[in-house]
């Protein structure tokens, strides 16, 4: 066996992939410290130059989505000043003589035959299901892309040809200004009783009702709409009844005030955004026969320690569980394929996940900023480790790789300070760029014969003196670098290794 070392790293070529590296790692950073407008800099930054950079791509929606939920409680703010305003001089009251007196009466008789508001207890009483022509659409105004996620507005309303703008590529429920019958009320709004019969709670029914505090749904109801309890952040607990098959987006998004919660056993899937922000959810209960978790679902749950995914469970959505800052472990059942993106992103405290079996994919960004994750085993089944996957991952020691492994996404470990050795297995053909990059205590690497593609920075900034063990000859390698400037001249390669 022979040792060779080779010449430093071609700088110019690299300059802007450097440049890019540093600028997104302060966007995560900034993202973290809530300083959204400058982390988006950075990604636009990025942006203007590639286009294409996923991990700035990836960036740029999670701040969309922190800048969202920023923008929901500052609405819900300044609706609830608006609402006391009004109460002070009396609008409301004049609004509703003004329509019993002057023959606006019949639509007010017909709504309160579905539903009654208590002045005196906060108490709002809904006899029977609300009818999609009573609800107010209100105008639409330009939303910005990133987040749009809903196909439409309000079930049942097919006609925007007045007053609805579409600049946008789909729209956002939650945002929409539609306006329920009890609308005016819903700053005093203290408790709602549905009572027997009701069989579906609408978009936005309770939407910003701040002082909310206590639901009754009986056992008739099956569906519970879009950004139904959005924001009503002294909610702090509520039963569902088994009959509940549906829970909309956003359905309780914002609920800053929830500590568990149990899903009923006929829901099948939790749809995007629908616990986004409940900062205090510590425990939920979820159904054995879930088989999809959405994008989002889960995100900023900074409280939630434990959550069990039930055997069935077929996929976990783009950033689902990210930014839950207190999950300490998770084990994914046998039935998930791949690992979405960000899925479990800024995770700190995060230190134990068990891969299935028959996981293929594990996204980009999935575990980025796990900063306690110290040891992964992966199944032989994943075939794809996506860029940026366990990025971060300041204290990952160990890895086994799956032996069914074929590519290593761009910056994959990059910036796993302690890891030490890294055993690629025979069908390992790409390394991507800068996929160990900053590993600074990376001191041998195993690298396969059957490797056609090592990435440029691949193991840049790794322990000095660091040593790849490669299973071909010395010609093989060559036509693996195809540029001589690949590695850095510290790095020694030994050819012809026999693990």
């Amino acid at each position: 066996m022979s040792d060779k070392s080779l010449k430093t790293p071609v700088e110019p070529e690299n300059a802007d992939k450097q440049s890019s590296s540093q600028l997104l790692l302060r966007a995560e950073a900034l993202i973290d410290e809530k300083n959204l407008e400058e982390a988006e800099k950075n990604c636009d930054t990025v942006l203007s130059a590639e286009p294409e950079n996923k991990h700035a791509q990836l960036l740029k929606r999670i701040i969309e989505l922190e800048k969202s939920i920023l923008k929901t409680a500052k609405k819900a703010r300044r609706k609830l000043i608006g609402r006391i305003i009004g109460n002070t001089i009396g609008l409301a009251v004049l609004f509703a003589l003004v329509m019993l007196f002057i023959g606006a009466g019949k639509m007010c008789t017909q709504l309160n035959e579905q539903w009654s508001f208590d002045d005196t207890t906060g108490k709002l009483t809904i006899n029977q299901d609300i009818g999609i022509e009573q609800v107010s659409p209100g105008f639409i105004g330009k939303v910005d892309k990133v987040l749009l996620f809903a196909e439409k507005l309000i079930p049942g309303i097919t006609d925007y040809s007045s007053g609805w703008q579409y600049e946008m590529d789909r729209y956002l429920p939650g945002f929409s200004g539609a306006s329920v019958p009890w609308d005016e009320y819903d700053a005093r709004i203290k408790s709602v009783v549905l009572e027997d019969g009701v069989s579906a709670i609408i978009d936005e029914a309770f939407a910003d009702c701040l002082h909310l505090s206590s639901v009754k749904i009986p056992a008739s109801v099956t569906n519970i709409g879009d950004s139904a309890f959005r924001n009503c952040t002294e909610l702090r607990a509520i039963t569902l009844p088994d009959s509940v098959a549906e829970i909309g987006q956003f359905a309780f998004s914002g609920c800053i005030g929830l500590s568990d919660f149990s899903l009923p056993p006929s829901v099948s899937e939790i749809k995007i955004s629908t616990f986004v922000g409940c900062t205090e959810l510590e425990q939920v209960n979820l159904p054995m026969g879930l088989k999809a978790i959405g994008e989002d679902a889960f995100f900023g749950c900074s409280s939630l320690n434990g959550i069990e995914l039930p055997e069935g469970l077929e996929s976990i959505g783009p950033s689902a569980f990210a930014s839950c800052r207190n999950l300490s472990e998770i084990t994914l059942p046998d039935t998930v394929r791949t690992l979405e993106p960000y899925a479990f992103r800024g995770c700190n405290r995060l230190w134990s996940i068990t891969l299935p079996d028959g996981l293929e994919v594990i996204g980009d960004y999935a575990f980025t900023k796990c900063s306690l994750l110290s040891e992964v085993n992966m199944p032989d089944s994943v075939t794809h480790i996506g860029e940026g996957a366990f990025s971060n991952c300041f204290s990952l020691s160990g890895i086994e790789l799956s032996q069914g492994l074929v590519s290593v996404g761009k910056e994959a470990f990059y910036n796993c300070a302690i890891l030490k050795e890294v055993h690629l297995p025979d069908g390992v053909q790409i390394i991507g760029d800068s996929a160990f990059e900053k590993c600074g205590q990376l001191k041998q690497v195993v690298i396969p014969a059957g490797l056609t593609d090592l990435g440029d920075y691949a193991f840049h900034n790794c322990s000095y003196g660091m040593r790849i063990y490669f299973t071909g000859s010395s010609e093989e390698w060559q036509a693996v670098l195809v540029e001589p400037g690949k590695l850095s001249s510290d790095i020694s390669v030994r050819y012809n290794y026999k693990p």
